[in-house]
């Protein structure tokens, strides 16, 4: 008796779950379509299109979900193909690319369904398919495939250390996508990408980056991106760019920012910039920021700066009293400036006065060559150094020979790479070795009191070239004993 109560209770628990199981499927039938109906109502026909398609699968003949289906279907995918389409317009593959992943994906659904209304034909109700919509987009899709992976490639290129990486990157991206998609894709960046990205965009001096550069990286949050901003559109040289630099000079909260754009306003060398630059000479407390803006306005040579220009002739920095100096000879009717013509003629004699040493480094930053030019830029005598081979940072030796007769004039001794026997050529006023008896005149060490600037240039962190500016000595000829001699390497 027990166990007949026990089946019963067995047998009517299984009945309840199946009746239960059953409402529930038909209630979530019938909460696809409620769902649906809702999204559609809302504006979101993606995620309405795919309850629809969840409930055709289970009940292909749903009449209202049927009729929502041929509805929304006929939204969805032109609103897909019209996107698709925009992103290509505007270069941008990517955004194309993931447009024509969801039409085939749409594709893909609606072909595993078969929805079918009832129609009369001969007066019976009959079950027919639907209509449904061609999606003929594989071309489009193939060709945003291709581009789009270009343009992974040459955005993951452009964030590289390698400046040339960069470059070649850029290049790729302005062709592929154009200037505007390439600076936004640029904004999304870090920082320090960013700020290296920029100073790519002046290296290319590509006029086409102007208007992004003015109107993205200069409001930039950070202030080496502003910097590089700001030098990259002085490279681009391009006018559009001069009102946006004067406001970065004028409004920009960083000094570091505005002497960016104080510098390349003189690269652009435009006249309307000469008052906002003497503006800020005069408002300004940074004594850097001055020297650059007075650099600026002797670029630009504006005849109402003959004031400035005389008095740039005292300046500490060797170019901006060159370039003042050769403007100030032309200042034929101003007082002030015949009364300095002879200080601007012996400044500009001077500072053209010069013999070149240029120094080749090799990966490990050891010097491997010196060569030595005369006033004319040609060479005439090379330093060889020789390194241990026990340590190869030490030198041993150094040979030094004349390019003209190519005969060895000297070989420097080291010890512990300390020279033991150096020797110094003395060269004359046009920078050609001094020669005696058909030999070049050799003088034993000594320190001469000449200027020497040294201008060095990096790749990638390391020293690769050192070039050195050699001024004449006037005291060079008391010195070794040996008449006419201006220069000493």
């Amino acid at each position: 008796m027990i166990k007949n109560k026990r089946v019963s209770a067995i047998i009517l628990g299984l009945v309840f779950l199946i009746f239960f199981l059953g409402f529930t499927q038909s209630s979530l039938l019938s909460n696809e379509y409620k769902d649906a109906k809702k999204a559609y109502e809302k504006g979101h026909i993606d995620y309405a299109l795919n309850l629809l398609i969840t409930k055709l699968k289970k009940d292909n003949d749903h009449k209202k979900a049927v009729e929502l289906f041929k509805t929304v279907i006929n939204l969805v995918i032109p609103l897909h193909l019209k996107a698709a389409q925009d992103y290509e317009a505007k270069k941008n593959w990517i955004g194309a690319l993931n447009e024509y992943d969801k039409l085939l994906k749409i594709k893909h659904d609606i072909a595993s369904i078969n929805p079918v209304e009832k129609v009369k034909v001969e007066g019976k109700n009959v079950k027919r398919p639907i209509n449904m919509p061609e999606i003929d987009i594989d071309v489009q899709h193939s060709n945003s495939f291709e581009k789009a992976t270009k343009q992974n490639l040459y955005l993951k290129k452009l964030k590289s250390y390698n400046k040339q990486t960069r470059l070649d990157a850029a290049k790729n991206l302005l062709e592929l996508v154009g200037a505007e998609a390439t600076a936004n894709y640029i904004r999304k960046m870090g920082s320090s990408q960013r700020c290296n990205s920029v100073i790519t965009l002046g290296d290319m001096k590509d006029s086409t980056f102007v208007i992004p550069i003015s109107k993205i990286f200069l409001n930039d949050t950070d202030t080496h991106v502003r910097f590089a901003a700001s030098r990259a559109l002085g490279k681009i040289n391009d006018s559009r760019a001069v009102e946006p630099l004067i406001k970065v000079l004028l409004n920009d909260k960083s000094v570091f920012v505005k002497r960016g754009a104080a510098e390349s306003l003189g690269m652009l060398k435009d006249p309307r910039a000469v008052n906002p630059l003497r503006n800020e000479m005069k408002s300004t407390s940074d004594s850097k920021i001055k020297d650059i803006i007075l650099s600026a306005l002797i670029e630009i040579n504006d005849p109402g700066c003959s004031d400035i220009y005389i008095k740039a002739l005292t300046s500490k920095n060797s170019e901006t009293r060159l370039k003042a100096a050769k403007i100030v000879l032309n200042l034929k009717d101003n007082p002030k400036a015949l009364e300095v013509k002879n200080q601007a003629l012996k400044i500009i004699k001077y500072e053209e006065s010069y013999i070149t040493s240029e120094i080749l480094f090799d990966p490990r930053t050891r010097p491997i060559a010196t060569v030595l030019k005369n006033l004319k830029g040609k060479i005439i005598a090379k330093k060889i150094p020789v390194f241990s081979k026990f340590n190869t940072k030490i030198i041993t030796e150094e040979r030094i020979f004349d390019v003209v007769t190519n005969k060895t004039i000297h070989i420097t001794k080291y010890e512990y790479g300390k020279p033991i026997n150096p020797l110094f050529l003395c060269l004359d006023e046009k920078g050609n070795i001094i020669k005696k008896s058909g030999k070049p005149i050799l003088i034993k060490s000594f320190y001469a009191l000449q200027q020497i600037k040294s201008k060095k240039k990096y790749s990638t962190g390391f020293l690769i070239e050192e070039i050195r500016k050699i001024y004449p000595c006037e005291n060079c000829a008391e010195q070794t004993g040996i008449k006419n001699c201006r220069y000493v390497w």
